[in-house]
């Protein structure tokens, strides 16, 4: 499971108020008032946690969307300059300056993404309740260095623009996984499903 589902949150704050909705009605009103402020206090503490998950999560997708469409561009911009280098290369020349200098430009703005990538493995991390999305970001980190050091020695072959299109895709996979934990609730697996997984991962690229 990407995220602990809404679901999950709910029935706990539901389970709360049952609860306090039990002392309540209890003969003994008065043993259950010190229940009732400790159950309380944790419910508020509950929402806080719930409430802080949710911005978590709006600002994962937020900045996952934006690492996608630089991405796209910087992808777009490689295969575009690869025309060029590769037509030098081919006719025996040495590629032109500029656009050496723009493969270099190229690799420093994949260096910029695989900065931002990082911030937001400690981002996951700190949450606490993903095991899956730290270890795609780190594949999403690797790539991203692989790429800027390609793109340092001008190389902006097939190769490297490979590596790109798997980075643009585990975005979208991270991406799409993230907005099925927070519009879909996770359905509990039946009593005899076993160790059968469930949750919605990103697929593998």
């Amino acid at each position: 499971m990407l995220f602990r589902s809404s679901l999950a949150e709910k029935q706990d704050i539901t389970a709360a108020m049952r609860d306090i909705s039990q002392l309540l009605s209890s003969e003994k009103v008065g043993d259950a008032v010190p229940r009732q402020k400790e159950i309380v206090k944790q419910l508020e503490k509950l929402l806080q946690t719930l409430l802080a998950k949710q911005q978590t999560r709006r600002d994962l997708e937020k900045a996952l969307r934006e690492m996608l469409d630089k991405q796209t561009r910087i992808s777009a911009d490689t295969r575009d300059l690869d025309v060029q280098i590769s037509e030098a290369r081919d006719a025996g020349r040495e590629p032109a300056r500029a656009d050496l200098l723009a493969a270099q430009d190229l690799g420093l703005e994949e260096s910029e993404l695989a900065v931002k990538t990082s911030d937001l493995i400690d981002l996951v991390k700190q949450d606490g309740s993903t095991l899956v999305f730290p270890n795609v970001l780190k594949e999403i980190y690797s790539d991203l260095k692989a790429v800027e050091g390609n793109l340092a020695k001008a190389d902006t072959s097939k190769l490297t623009q490979v590596v790109q299109a798997g980075i643009e895709r585990n975005l979208k996979n991270l991406i799409e996984a993230l907005q099925d934990q927070q519009l879909t609730p996770q359905k509990q697996p039946p009593a005899d499903s076993g160790d059968k997984p469930h949750g919605n991962l990103p697929s593998k690229p």
